[in-house]
């Protein structure tokens, strides 16, 4: 029988805003639709996300023993729906039966656990030379968004649920959208055993759903189990993701990631190929400790110095300018570690030429800086 699912938002159940829905069929009978979900959009995110952080105090202010009972109820009810939730695993992800039982029965056990840690967020105390009180307690961090994966579509997000809930937090639960029926399994028996909507929001959908949670500002913590594609949400930097820019052109944007991955190549050959123990300082480090002064070093022209003189950084410039899409937060970290790396050569490039005088300042004007030159180099 086909399942209607729905988005727990607002302490209601709604669908999309869009109107939307998505399919799932069981992958063993192909003309089956197991369950049908919304297929949420950003603002339902923003909604979702909304609501929990301007609701989810009563529940970070309820008694830790209640937070532990409700998880303790949340158990229950699935324990005393095993066989049935197992079934449905069965038919909407394609595991066995045998290993879905295991995994329904193992889920009320994760809750039970952390209920028990409910009662355990015990903060320390500090002595002091006054005689003073110096403590740390432990808080809620607010909102908490959970991204999981469809191999294990109970238990694991048994395990990131009960804890952020054990806790005190607000949760934005996206589920997997191969598994939506038994992602909503598991906030019905959370909502059932007393959690109260303003803490928990249930969220369907794709990849949209997932990028809108990981960037919203309000969001106090991300825990996520998933694929690489899952992972690469968070290249941008949470904080601060405003695009500056954005590249849509496949081609130009491939070139652009072989730029990437260029530069964390020659920053990988030049730490192996180039001596860096010599040029660096490290040897004369090394010496001075030992009461001795290093010779000067024979400043030599490997492959990479005879085009630049610093190829691993020109390797990091490369790896952190060449992004498809440039978010503040990355735009950000691309120039102040620029700045640094280049405020570094500036007095690299002093001490080196104090150092060994002549012998630098020839090399030095045979290679480049930065900027590979290409042509004749001076003999």
């Amino acid at each position: 029988m086909t399942q209607l699912r729905g988005n727990f938002i607002g302490g209601q159940w709604v669908g999309s805003s869009s109107q939307e829905v998505f399919e799932r069929h069981n992958p063993a009978h192909l003309d089956e639709v197991v369950s049908v979900a919304p297929e949420s959009t950003a603002g339902d995110v923003a909604h979702a996300v909304e609501y929990v952080a301007e609701n989810y105090r009563e529940w970070a202010q309820t008694a830790p023993e209640i937070r532990a009972d409700i998880l303790i109820r949340a158990a229950d009810i699935l324990a005393g729906q095993a066989d049935a939730l197992a079934e449905e695993i069965v038919r909407e992800e394609g595991k066995t039966l045998a290993e879905a039982r295991i995994e329904t029965r193992r889920t009320p056990q994760n809750l039970r656990f952390f209920a028990g840690e409910a009662l355990r967020l015990t903060g320390e105390t500090f002595p002091t030379s006054d005689g003073s009180m110096v403590l740390t307690v432990r808080e809620p961090v607010g909102v908490v968004a959970a991204i999981t994966p469809w191999n294990f579509p109970l238990n694991i997000p048994s395990r990131k649920l009960g804890p952020a809930l054990a806790a005190g937090n607000g949760v934005v639960f996206k589920p997997s959208e191969v598994t939506p029926l038994i992602g909503q399994r598991l906030v019905e028996a959370l909502l059932e055993a007393g959690v109260p909507g303003g803490a928990l929001s249930l969220v369907h959908g794709h990849a949209e759903v997932g990028k809108a949670l990981v960037t919203d500002t309000r969001v106090g913590a991300v825990i996520l189990t998933g694929s690489v594609e899952t992972a690469r949400l968070f290249l941008g930097w949470r904080p601060i993701p405003q695009v500056v820019w954005s590249v849509t052109n496949p081609i130009a944007a491939n070139i652009i990631w072989l730029l990437f991955w260029a530069g964390w190549g020659i920053v990988l050959l030049s730490t192996f190929l180039i001596n860096h123990f010599e040029l660096f300082g490290l040897q004369q480090a090394w010496l001075n400790m030992r009461g001795r002064r290093a010779a000067n070093p024979e400043l030599r022209q490997p492959f990479f110095y005879r085009w630049v003189a610093h190829p691993l950084y020109s390797g990091f410039f490369l790896a952190f300018w060449a992004a498809p899409e440039m978010t503040a937060g990355h735009l950000l970290l691309a120039v102040g570690m620029s700045t640094f790396m280049l405020i570094g050569i500036r007095y690299e490039e002093r001490d080196l030429t104090a150092l060994f005088g002549e012998d630098y300042s020839r090399y030095r004007s045979g290679v480049g800086m930065l900027i590979p030159r290409f042509g004749r180099r001076r003999a």
